[in-house]
């Protein structure tokens, strides 16, 4: 079974929470922040990928260490996808979000990365789209 990988790697804006007033700043993946400093909300926006419709299946697989994070889809929380589809790989652990038949032409994607007790860094490595086609499956 064949999956396309489509990497949203940049840009992405990013909340700092402890500038005064709060501010988005450019950033890019692997993205690294201090746990201790509290949450960090990275965005970003992309077109809708093309050739897909009702039969394909498509994920957004977020790959990060020592650290959570809540996900959202044009303003809406995701749920985490099952076992096999958020699986470990040379990356580090991945994180899947099922959003089959839920992005719009142009779309805007949200990563809360949260606040840990901890002082450990953390770090979003990268997040991308998983597609896979029924005709795949065949």
């Amino acid at each position: 079974m064949a999956v396309h990988k489509i990497r949203l790697a940049g840009p992405w804006q990013c909340l700092q929470p402890s500038e005064s007033p709060a501010t988005w700043t450019t950033v890019t993946l692997p993205f690294h922040f201090a746990t201790s400093d509290g949450g960090t909300t990275l965005k970003r926006r992309f077109h809708s990928p093309t050739g897909i419709d009702s039969t394909t299946s498509i994920m957004v697989a977020v790959s990060l260490n020592t650290v959570s994070a809540f996900v959202r889809l044009n303003g809406q929380l995701l749920e985490k996808a099952s076992v096999a589809e958020s699986a470990a790989d040379a990356t580090g652990d991945i994180t899947a979000f099922d959003v089959t038949g839920r992005l719009q032409p142009f779309n805007e994607l949200e990563v809360e990365l949260q606040n840990s007790q901890s002082t450990v860094d953390a770090t979003l490595r990268a997040v991308e789209l998983r597609i896979r086609s029924a005709e795949d499956d065949r």
